[in-house]
């Protein structure tokens, strides 16, 4: 449900530095649930290294959101914050066409 209410709120916004954030985080998502990681993680396969991973996800989802809202209010991010968010970047630099609106046309019942 987050990401649904972040992608309503700013999938629009046409500041770069919002899109950026805003992409990342639907990176992140998307490799949170990925299926694999409850796979490793009930056969005992990979157990550590799967909630490892699905922690750091949800972490950085997190951190993320965080940034986003500063970057949605008009503040600068920190010198901290874009070495983060070019770090989040470079490492899951998977989904190059990645749309955030996709989550803001979502509905539930």
């Amino acid at each position: 449900r987050r990401m649904v209410e972040l992608a309503a709120r700013y999938a629009s916004d046409a500041r770069v530095e919002v899109q950026r954030i805003l992409k990342q985080i639907a990176r992140e998502l998307l490799l949170l649930q990925s299926s694999d990681w409850q796979f490793l993680i009930s056969t005992w396969s990979a157990r550590d290294y799967a909630e490892l991973r699905v922690g750091v996800h949800a972490e950085y989802f997190s951190l993320l959101a965080v940034l986003l809202e500063k970057a949605a209010a008009g503040q600068a991010l920190s010198t901290e914050d874009e070495n983060f968010l070019q770090e989040c970047e470079r490492r899951d630099a998977v989904f190059p066409d990645i749309e955030p609106a996709w989550w803001a046309r979502l509905e539930y019942p």
